[in-house]
């Protein structure tokens, strides 16, 4: 089991990590940023973030992700993601969300 102390907590602002996949489409979502609004303890002992995502990474998202986003029943200003999928942004870092997708 991991380690019962989880690395962010509520209000944090985060960023996906390199590589990291969209987990409902595949899209490469690495950059996106957020503030962390829930934090949740999976049975399996990993931890998982409810993030809500900022007006800069909203700003990258055409008409057809949201529209893909709301025909699959599926919140486009939201993602929930695991602990190894985020880093913590500093207050000095700038937002570096740069990937468009479709």
């Amino acid at each position: 089991m991991k380690n019962k102390i989880n690395e962010f907590k509520r209000g944090d602002k985060v960023r996906v990590a390199s590589g990291v996949k969209d987990p409902d489409f595949g899209n490469n979502i690495e950059g996106w940023s957020g503030r962390i609004d829930e934090v949740d303890l999976l049975d399996n002992g990993s931890w998982i973030y409810h993030i809500a995502l900022d007006k800069d990474t909203l700003s990258f998202f055409g008409e057809d992700y949201i529209s893909k986003c709301e025909n699959a029943n599926l919140r486009y200003d939201y993602l929930c993601l695991d602990e190894k999928e985020l880093e913590l942004l500093n207050k000095n870092d700038h937002n570096k969300t740069g990937v468009l997708i479709a």
